[in-house]
């Protein structure tokens, strides 16, 4: 019987991560808060937009911790220096669901224009998940430069 009720939750929760819709202004709000953070020198508050948990990402095999997300916060900083410092609009959102059994619903991307002659674009982005009614980001952020009309 315990068994039974076990299912039952599992099967609950999963239905609730799951039937979770991300919006385009959702996924806008959380790149452009994130950049705030960035660029306030905010970073407890950017590491506060992370869920931590013991689940291993499937390429490192390794759990993302709290240390981890401070090391992405600096390593964004150096990325995004010149969309910081001239204050650059996010012109561009990417959303894709993602198939994953790993926590993660989502993946969402935001892009800079550099350079309009030379269509030269910086993106950033994170995996997301809804975790304790929020969306939270997972693992490592991701970091693109694109050239493109």
């Amino acid at each position: 019987m315990r068994k039974i009720y076990l299912a039952l939750a599992v099967l609950i929760i999963g239905h609730s991560l799951s039937a979770q819709k991300l919006t385009k202004k959702e996924a806008k709000q959380l790149i452009e808060t994130s950049l705030n953070y960035l660029k306030t020198d905010d970073s407890v508050s950017f590491v506060k937009m992370w869920y931590f948990d013991d689940t291993p990402r499937q390429a490192t095999k390794q759990p993302f911790k709290n240390h981890a997300a401070y090391e992405s916060y600096r390593e964004l900083k150096r990325f995004l220096d010149t969309a910081i410092t001239k204050n650059l609009p996010i012109v561009d959102m990417d959303i894709e669901k993602m198939d994953s059994d790993s926590g993660y619903t989502y993946k969402i991307k935001g892009w800079f224009k550099y350079d309009e002659k030379r269509a030269y674009y910086k993106g950033y982005g994170f995996l997301l998940g809804y975790y304790e009614n929020r969306w939270a980001f997972r693992f490592y952020p991701e970091t693109s430069i694109s050239y493109h009309n």
